[in-house]
């Protein structure tokens, strides 16, 4: 307060200055800045939800539709995973923070194996469920897992849940709850393989935050998860 009367100028003085700066820049450096912000923020985001819309409806379609080849769809999956080993390998993805790693490391892969294993086995429930339930009944369902998983990791860390995080999780319980009673197709094999995705679902992120603190790259992980997978 007594700077304030004293006459200090210093606070204006440094907003001015800020606003010269950003007035100094360039078009070109501005639409530069923008493309990179949507390159590695907007854009992955966008990726990621139309690659999960794309592989659900596709799931929905090869379990109902080309019941023979349903399991070999799952190798499909990891094959096409595998090919962006060759970018990476190039150098090509240095601009995502994805550095080039080897094709095969043993002391690894038996790290990265659990998560192969309990990916598996979530792809998998989730494939069988869609064949007897709709495609939003699943969505629902998977909702769950977040919900166990933040509940888990509240007794695990001893991290105090805040009642707007509460209110969520009953907000998406109460969801499924009426999702449910309103299934006129309600079918207790399909829930059932939903109740296995949702625990290999928990299991598999407590395993993630495991295997991350050995500090391996998540490219890596990605990697060698594939590799795990493609076996099974």
């Amino acid at each position: 307060m007594a700077r304030r009367f004293l006459g200090d100028t210093s606070a204006p003085a440094i907003s001015d200055t800020r606003a010269e700066s950003r007035r100094s820049q360039s078009p070109e450096k501005m639409i530069a800045a923008t493309v990179d912000n949507f390159a590695t923020r907007v854009l992955p985001c966008l990726c990621y939800a139309a690659s999960s819309v794309y592989m659900t409806m596709a799931q929905k379609y090869v379990v109902t539709n080309d019941k023979e080849i349903a399991a070999l769809f799952l190798l499909y999956q990891n094959l096409a995973a595998l090919v962006m080993f060759v970018p990476s390998r190039a150098g090509w993805l240095r601009r995502f923070k994805i550095q080039p790693y080897r094709l095969w490391d043993s002391r690894v892969a038996w790290q990265v194996a659990p998560l192969g294993v309990t990916y598996s086995v979530m792809l998998y429930s989730s494939n069988c469920a869609l064949g007897p339930l709709s495609v939003p009944m699943i969505s629902v369902l998977k909702n769950i897992g977040p919900i166990l998983i933040t509940v888990v990791e509240a007794k695990t860390e001893a991290k105090p849940l805040s009642w707007g995080l509460i209110l969520s999780m009953v907000m998406l319980v109460s969801g499924s709850v009426v999702a449910g009673y309103n299934d006129l197709k309600f079918d207790v094999l399909g829930y059932s393989w939903m109740a296995v995705n949702v625990c290999a679902n928990v299991v598999h992120v407590q395993l993630m935050k495991r295997v991350q603190q050995r500090c391996i790259p998540k490219a890596e992980i990605l990697h060698y998860q594939t590799l795990v997978m493609s076996v099974l």
